[in-house]
């Protein structure tokens, strides 16, 4: 009987008041659920929006600095260039001239004097001779030259819009004169403090003429404006453009007391990679969290590879990163407080309103009251789903009172039926114990009747085993007997008549054995004489064979070797022959060609000298084209800024004539040496085809003996060939009678030893003497 539902008081009051709080209700919990969520995606989207903003910003910052320093780069290298151009057009021009032969130092001296007042940048321009080298071999006059008697001149700026002449010692050791001079190529130096406090760098660019360096001669540039260009360039704001030479020096930096002093801190092995590979390097770690781009450059005729650094500030990186996880942030917190009043209104209406009326309807059942419905069974969601149960637990309960009534009608008849089957079970249980008694008593018989049976086998079964215990004593002599060879053996004493033919096949069986062995020992016997007869005969037969055989063998080798050596003469004798008939007509043929050089010879010899003839109008030309290019390069450079670029095109066309030149007369001296070659070669040639004819002639008598020689040793070969076919037939059949003999003494020396084997094996058996004598018989 199920107990009586009560009306808990205190049990409602707690369910109303989680209806009433916020977070102790489905709605609030549901709302706060939802909150946590999407505090959860915002968080995560705002992550990730920071992250992809911080890697696309730094991609942006990262491609528009190497832009930057790429510019900057291009710039340094326009203005070194330019530089450099100058100092080759210099050189071109000053090297023309002193090609003349007539060069005034006072002349070269002029034309150095106005290249620095033509460029901002160059603060100097000058040249040097070699000392001790061929400098003065193309220089005539005593102006510009140093203490040591060396042409140096050099012209500076002044400070004051002019410039000032002075030579200067030259110190073989230093870079810029040892480096041009060994790789005959342009460099631009180290800078360095001049002693006018100007920073600059030089180009040096060796002077030529005929492969030969005879001086160098460049230009000094000023950094001062490079670096004013530099520190004008803020491509970030708070950013810096610096740059750095070959070696890591500073060259342009904001901090003046940097200036040719290595760089140094954190990132020096970086930038010392980048000048030697000419990669770009970025050096991160600094406290600002900055970073540093490290961009090399070079130019056309520099040979060293400088380098612009580029400071990117900190907060170019972090502040786009800011204000996108700022705005994101915002966003997120405005749809997180729009999502929760939505959810938590929605909640309301949905859930919180329909789970109040149904838990006031579970109240009244729990109070007894089964007759209001429960509202909301006719929603299709999952709340209607809950009322039809409650309404069918109401159902249910209504119902209760009437089953309570029956259940108790069904468990008094229950009880009496129980009453009734416990009686009838104890008679039961009376009639099973008498039923098993009886069993008992039965069974005890039957294992008295079972024990006397056994009884009786057991002596049965110890009769049969002595009887068989004294056959197989009897049977187990008899075979340790026969095992050891005694076929004498015989078993007297009589078995029961169960084993009685046992004992009967066992003697017949040993009777029948000892008659076979008597007759395998009188047939071992007889075979033992035959063989030893056969095998004595056999020896000395094979001995016989072999010494005939060995005979006919020598005989038979000697007519090989007599035959190989004929056969060999006369094959040699026609190989002769044939060589000897080639070499004859190989020499006609090389008569006739050696008359064809000659001629040939001839021919080249007359073009020999028309080639000659053209060359040496080449060289003319060469010359004429040479002295007009000189002249156009000194009125280039008496024409100054304007003929600059078509002295370097004079420059270059006088290279051109003069190399015409140089080529024309190696080809010219190749001529002649190969016409003298061609004549003394005709000579020769006429001699070696009289010699040749004499050759022939003597070749054509040894040809005629060597074919009568080879006819005579060809038909001695068949002869003997003939005579050494019979000798080899008759040994090869001794050969093979002699192998007979011995195989069949072989066959008869084994027969004999497997009958000694058997001999012995059958006389390790005692036969009786009537089976002896039946043997012998």
């Amino acid at each position: 009987m199920f107990p009586p539902l009560t009306n808990d008081d205190s049990s409602s009051e707690g369910e109303l008041e989680s209806m009433t709080h916020p977070l102790k209700s489905v709605s609030g919990k549901l709302g706060l659920a939802a909150g946590l969520a999407i505090s959860l995606i915002v968080l995560g989207y705002t992550a990730y929006s920071g992250w992809k903003t911080s890697t696309r910003v730094e991609a942006q910052v990262m491609a528009e600095a190497t832009s930057q320093a790429k510019f900057a780069a291009g710039e340094v290298a326009k203005q070194m260039t330019e530089a450099v151009a100058t100092a080759e057009s210099l050189n071109g021009m000053i090297t023309g001239y002193m090609k003349s032969g007539k060069a005034e130092t006072a002349t070269i001296i002029a034309m150095l004097e106005n290249v620095p007042m033509r460029y901002d940048n160059l603060f100097s321009s000058w040249m040097s001779a070699i000392p001790g080298g061929p400098t003065n071999d193309f220089l005539q006059g005593t102006e510009g030259r140093n203490a040591a008697g060396d042409f140096s001149p050099y012209w500076t700026k002044d400070g004051k819009g002019g410039v000032t002449f002075q030579t200067f010692p030259i110190d073989p050791k230093e870079m810029w004169f040892n480096v041009p001079l060994k790789t005959g190529k342009s460099l631009t130096t180290e800078p360095y403090l001049t002693q006018q406090g100007y920073i600059v760098t030089s180009i040096s660019v060796p002077m030529q003429i005929d492969g030969k360096t005879v001086g160098l001669i460049g230009v000094d540039i000023t950094l001062a404006e490079m670096s004013k260009m530099m520190s004008a360039m803020e491509p970030f704001e708070g950013g810096r453009m610096m740059l750095v030479d070959a070696s890591g020096k500073w060259i342009a930096t904001p901090d003046p007391a940097q200036f040719t002093k290595p760089y140094e801190g954190l990132g020096a092995d970086l930038v010392k990679s980048a000048l030697a590979d000419g990669k770009p390097r970025v050096i991160e770690g600094f406290a600002d969290g900055s970073r540093r781009l490290v961009f090399p450059f070079t130019a056309k005729g520099m040979n060293v590879t400088w380098a612009t650094i580029l400071d990117v500030p900190g907060a170019v990186f972090t502040t786009p990163v800011r204000h996108e996880v700022l705005s994101t942030t915002l966003g997120g917190i405005l749809m997180l407080v729009m999502t929760l009043g939505a959810v938590y209104a929605a909640s309301s209406v949905l859930v919180r309103k329909p789970l109040a009326q149904m838990l006031a309807a579970v109240n009244g059942l729990a109070a007894g009251q089964y007759e209001t419905p429960v509202p909301g069974a006719d929603r299709r969601d999952e709340i209607g789903a809950m009322a039809a149960s409650v309404e069918m637990l109401r159902h249910s309960l209504a119902d209760k009172s009437d089953l309570e009534i029956e259940q108790d009608r069904l468990r008094k008849v229950a009880e009496t039926e129980r009453l009734q089957r416990e009686a009838e079970a104890a008679r039961m249980r009376d009639e099973r114990e008498a039923a098993r008694l009886a069993e008992i008593e039965r069974e005890r018989r039957e294992e008295l009747a079972e024990e006397e049976s056994r009884q009786a086998d057991e002596v049965r079964r110890h009769a049969r085993a002595a009887e068989q215990s004294q056959v197989v004593e009897s049977l187990a002599s008899g075979l340790r007997d026969l095992a050891r060879g005694n076929l004498s053996v015989e078993i007297s004493t009589s078995f029961p008549p169960a084993y009685e033919q046992l004992r009967l096949d066992f003697n017949d069986t040993v009777s029948r054995l000892s008659d076979l062995m008597g007759s395998i020992d009188a047939a071992t016997r007889s075979i033992s004489g035959g063989v030893a007869e056969i095998t004595g005969a056999t020896t000395d037969l094979s001995r016989q064979a072999e010494t005939a055989a060995a005979t006919l063998e020598e005989t038979a080798a000697a007519l090989n070797e007599l035959t190989a050596s004929v056969q060999s003469a006369a094959q040699s004798a026609r190989q002769v022959d044939s060589i000897v008939r080639g070499a004859t007509e190989k020499a006609r043929t090389t008569t006739q060609v050696v008359e064809e050089t000659v001629t040939a010879m001839g021919e080249i010899q007359t073009s020999s000298e028309q080639i000659s003839r053209i060359i040496n109008v080449i060289d003319d030309i060469a010359f004429q084209t040479n002295l007009l290019a000189l002249n156009a390069g000194v009125e280039a450079a008496r024409a100054g800024e304007a003929g600059r670029g078509f002295a370097v095109v004079a420059s270059e066309v006088r290279a051109l004539a003069q190399r015409a030149s140089e080529a024309a007369r190696e080809i010219g001296a190749l001529i002649s040496s190969s016409g003298e070659q061609v004549t003394a070669g005709v000579t020769l040639v006429g001699r070696a085809g009289e010699a040749l004819r004499v050759i022939v002639e003597a070749i054509e008598t040894i040809s005629s003996h060597v074919g009568e020689i080879a006819s005579s040793a060809n038909e001695q070969a068949a002869g003997i060939g003939e005579i050494n076919s019979a000798m080899n037939q008759l040994d090869r059949t001794q050969q093979h009678n002699a192998a007979a003999y011995e195989q069949t003494a072989a066959a008869c020396l084994t027969l004999s030893g497997q009958t000694r084997g058997l001999e012995e094996l059958v006389s390790q058996f005692r036969i009786s003497d009537e089976a002896g004598q039946r043997s012998a018989a």
